[in-house]
Formats: structure tokens, sequence, C-alpha cells
């Protein structure tokens, strides 16, 4: 239903009710399909994303103590899309799950998760399921081909070093892909234009009792519901929690302990050095590869568990990457192409290229003759690559991710993605300011430590010193560029966690193991939000593997003891054969 259309106020009853519709929120109500239970799926968005209307609804402040303007966290509304489907309709698809020392045996001492890494990897079969990843095997002995069973990045001689694989999912648009077999759900109502406003409640704010909402016209709509779960990201879900007051308490719902919106994390993120790397092994890893069950994946590179405990750091991988997009010098007529198209590009991306841009220190105009002087003579080689993204991402069910191309010289780009330390400091808090609904807008302060620092420069000189002299695959990185890198530090977009943390006491955290927002009985949270720790990987697959462990404790709590295995029926995995007949 779209609120849009609402000539007046309406109520919805119903025996759960879930802000958002990502996959998250997805994951949730596909434990619970097909019942007698009534479901209600409020959207603040329409099915195609309003980015001016993003602006003003979902803008806001944001600051980072960390270093330079330009390395400033992102504004509240970039890296988030206010739509069905939410920011599944922009992610890339790359899926990882959490390692047992991400979740318990913490590799730096620090305090582990209120739940066993058993209770998440028992739902990760069905995770891959849901999100198409085809077998859940994360290793390369079980996933590649032939020789490329073999480690190409990692020396096979140094244990301190392991290379592993990233699947990418299918599809990654959520709203594309399970839009219709949802509507045919009969105990399930969507609602599109339907922002939620305040978590209703009773009894002193000890018991949820509904979602209030609001169309952009201004008509109320009520969600009445005894279960209640926030799955709107790592902002809105602390942001809804925040504006929700309690009668008769100074504290906003679910805030006694003032816990609401801190230990904000997200990874960082960053390019720092240059792989070199021998041609053959530059053409099988320069794009994404296939699995034996005909998926997509990409390597990496982490250290060891025991290479991390002993240096006392928190997770990284690194990856091979374009590197600087922007610079003209690689010759690689396609990124040309990319940067001279930049202002049609979402403006996260476009942002990144002009931080690029600023880093090749060559005036616009230089820029701008370079790039046109690649497209002329790559003329080839960008039609090669026209074909190939015309069949491989534009056409094809199963898209190929990234842009990647061979490089002549063997250099590439290193790209890190680091694990942040909670810290209580870094958090998001409510702005004075308002949006044109009347809710106030967020500030976001996000902070790094001295040990989050430590970590990464650490990190980056056991890669190096593992890679440095390696005649296939080495590793070009100054302690000039580590400096630079760990002076400015700089977040990931969209990986927004921790800012309703779960927790094994109420004084540490806002949810409990079973997500339930602490003190409010059927107040839950899904997403990464409640992740007390971050990991280095895309946050994506453990939120889905969390999301659908929640929405199996709430069919408990309904007496529904039965619970399926894949989302629906007919959007279960397709059988390999049948994805390569696609392919």
């Amino acid at each position: 239903e779209d609120a849009l259309t609402f000539d007046g106020p309406r109520r919805y009853d119903a025996d759960v009710v879930i802000v958002g519709s990502g996959l998250a929120a997805l994951a949730v109500a596909s434990r619970l399909v097909g019942r007698s239970k009534r479901i209600v799926i409020l959207e603040a968005g329409d099915k195609t994303p309003d980015y001016e209307q993003q602006r003003e609804l979902w803008g806001g402040q944001s600051t980072a103590a960390n270093g330079p303007a330009r390395d400033s966290h992102p504004l509240p509304h970039i890296g988030r899309v206010r739509a069905l489907g939410g920011a599944s309709t922009v992610w890339g698809g790359r899926c990882t799950p959490f390692e047992v020392e991400d979740v318990e045996t913490r590799t730096d001492g620090s305090a582990p998760w209120p739940i066993a890494h058993g209770e998440l990897s028992e739902y990760m079969q069905a995770t891959s399921a849901f999100l198409q990843t085809g077998a859940n095997d994360f290793t390369l002995e079980g996933s590649a081909k032939g020789q490329a069973k073999a480690a190409f990045l990692a020396p096979t001689d140094d244990p301190r070093i392991v290379e592993r694989i990233e699947r990418f999912s299918l599809p990654a648009n959520a709203a594309v892909h399970f839009r219709d077999s949802l509507l045919s759900q009969p105990n399930i109502t969507l609602v599109t234009g339907a922002t939620a406003m305040r978590v209703m409640s009773n009894d002193g704010g000890t018991r949820v009792c509904g979602i209030e909402g609001k169309t952009s016209r201004g008509h109320s709509v009520a969600a009445m519901a005894p279960l209640c779960v926030l799955a709107n990201g790592g902002i809105e879900a602390p942001r809804l929690l925040l504006s929700s007051p309690v009668e008769g308490a100074a504290h906003a719902l679910g805030n006694q302990h003032d816990q609401v919106g801190r230990n904000y994390q997200t990874h960082i993120w960053g390019q720092v050095g240059q792989f070199v790397l021998d041609p053959k092994i530059a053409r099988r890893v320069c794009r994404a590869e296939r699995s034996v069950d005909h998926v997509y994946f990409r390597r990496s590179l982490t250290l060891s568990v025991e290479e991390r405990r002993r240096l006392g750091v928190l997770a990284m991988c690194l990856r091979p990457s374009i590197g600087n997009l922007a610079d003209p010098a690689l010759k690689v007529a396609p990124y040309s192409l990319v940067y001279l198209a930049r202002r049609f590009l979402r403006p996260e991306f476009r942002r990144h290229l002009e931080q690029y841009a600023k880093a090749s220190e060559l005036e616009t105009r230089q820029l701008t003759r370079g790039h046109l002087s690649n497209l002329v003579l790559g003329l080839p080689q960008l039609s090669l690559f026209l074909a190939r993204y015309t069949r491989r991402r534009l056409w094809a069910r199963r898209r190929e991710p990234g842009i990647t191309q061979y490089h002549r010289n063997g250099i590439y780009g290193v790209e890190y993605s680091a694990e942040q330390e909670p810290n209580p400091n870094s958090r998001i808090t409510l702005a004075e300011t308002r949006d044109a609904m009347g809710m106030r807008h967020v500030k976001i302060d996000w902070r790094v430590t001295e040990h989050d620092r430590y970590c990464v420069a650490t990190s980056l000189k056991a890669f190096r010193e593992c890679l440095e002299h390696r005649p296939a695959a080495s590793l070009r990185l100054s302690d000039a560029e580590i400096d630079e890198a760990v002076w400015a530090l700089r977040p990931a977009k969209g990986h927004h966690m921790g800012t309703t943390r779960m927790s094994a006491t109420p004084a540490e955290g806002v949810v409990d193991r079973d997500c339930q927002v602490w003190g409010v009985r059927g107040l839950y949270v899904a997403g990464s939000s409640v992740f007390p720790t971050s990991g280095y990987s895309n946050p994506t697959m453990p939120a889905v593997a969390l999301s659908l462990r929640l929405g199996d404790h709430l069919g408990r709590q309904m007496g529904l003891n039965d619970t399926s295995t894949a989302p629906w029926p007919e959007m279960s995995q397709a059988a390999p054969e049948r994805e390569a007949a696609r392919v």
C-alpha cells in the first residue's frame, strides 16, 4: 500500500510490525511468512529513491576527530537509500561470515559477544540460501576450480598470512528479488511512504505497543502490535529510539543507561601502497573469479589468528584494487570513462573520485586531457570493456562485481578494510535542527582510538614484512605511506554498526542476546547496529544471520515452533546447473 495515496489517518493491527524493508527486515519476515500471524512492514521511502528528499529527511551533521576535513565522516544521508529495499539497492553483494575470533576469542583481548559463534554459524546455511551466495563454503579448496585452488597472493611457506575468499550475492537488490513473492503472502502488508516517527509504549516504557508513523502529506499511520522490530539501519534505529519519549521518565525509550547511539563503528577503509603482481597472477585475480558452483568470488589477505594474537591487533584484510582511478597515468580507458562520467554517479562514489583527484596533485584540466587521451588511444580496450560490462553486468542475472581491469605493468592499488574498536565516545545523537516531517536530524560524532591507529599501523607493517620481497605478488609500502594512512583514518561508507549494541547487561548496551531492547518487552532491533564488534568484512552476511535467528525467536514468542530453512519456497537458491544455464 502506498501511504502517499491516503486521504486521512490509517491504523493497522498486527502481530508483528517491522520498520524498514532492507535485507535485515526481510530476513526477519522470511521466518514468519505463510503463517496465520499478521505482519506489517513500514518503509519510509517509495519504490525508487528520491535523493533530494533523502538529503532533507536524512540530513544532519557529521564530524570526525581524526584528521583533515577531506577525510571526515560523510554526511548522514550519504551511503544510505530511502527506498524499498534500502541500502541493498546499491550494495555490491560482498559476503563474508564472521570467524570465531570475531565473536568469541578476541585476538586483542577485548570482550567477546554475549552469544557464541555457533549461534551465528548454525544460520549460515540459511543465510547463504537467502543471499544466494552458493555453497556455505568460504575456502579456496572448496570453492575454486582446478589450479585456482592454490593461494596466488599469499606465500605458501609463511603461516602468518592467510588467503581468503569473499563470495558475491545474487541478487544484491532485495526490492527486486523479494517484491513479488513478498506481496503474494496473504499475511503481510507492506506500506511504503510511511516514516516511523515514534515507538509507542505503555506501562512506563516497559512494553511496546506499536509504531507511530507519518506521511509527507501529514497523515498519521499507526501500526499496533505487541512485537515490533526496528530494522531501519544503524543510524535510523538509534534516531527512532532517541525520538521516542517515555511518559514520566527523563530518558528516551531504551536509553536508561545512556547507551543508545554510543559505540558507533564503521570499518576503517583506505588505499595505501601498491601490489606488484606477476602477469599470470594478475590475469587471474584482477577480476572476480568463478567458483565450482558458478558464484563470483574475490581473494583477500588477512593475518593469521596466531599472528593477530601475537601482535594484539584487530582484524584487517587487504585486496588488490584499481588504485587511484582518477589518475590518467594508469592508461586504462574504462577507468578514464568512469572518471569523465563522474557527475552521473551516486554522491558517495563521486566523493571518492574527487578525493582521488586531489591525491593525484594534478589540475582538473590536466586530468581531463589525460583521460580524453586514454579514451582515444584505448578505443579497442574500451570496446571490449563495454561489451563485457553489458554481457556480465547489465544483462546477466548474476552480475560480475567491480570494474577492475588487467594492468599491463602488473601494478595495482592496495585496498584495506580494518575493524574499529568500540568506543562509547563515538556516537550518534539528535541535532537541534528538524526535518520537514518535524523529526530531529542526527549528529554523527565518529571517533577513532589510539588502539585503532596501532592496529592499522602494526597490521600494515606485518603485511609488508610477509610480502615485501615476493616475486609473484609483492607489496610496496613505505613507512611514510603508513604514517599518512594512520594519521587520517577514513570511515567506510554505509557500514553503520554498534549503535544499539548487544550486551550481557543493560548497563553495557541496548539489546540483549535475543536482540530485544533492555527493559522494553516486545521491542527488537535487527541489523548490524546490534554488533558489539565489527570484524573487517562487509556486515551484511552476519546481519542477515542474526536477523534469521531473530525471526525464529519471534516465531517461538508467538507459538510458531517450526521454521523454514529458505526465505520463501519459490525464492530458494537455484541449483548449480540451472544457475550455469542462466549465465
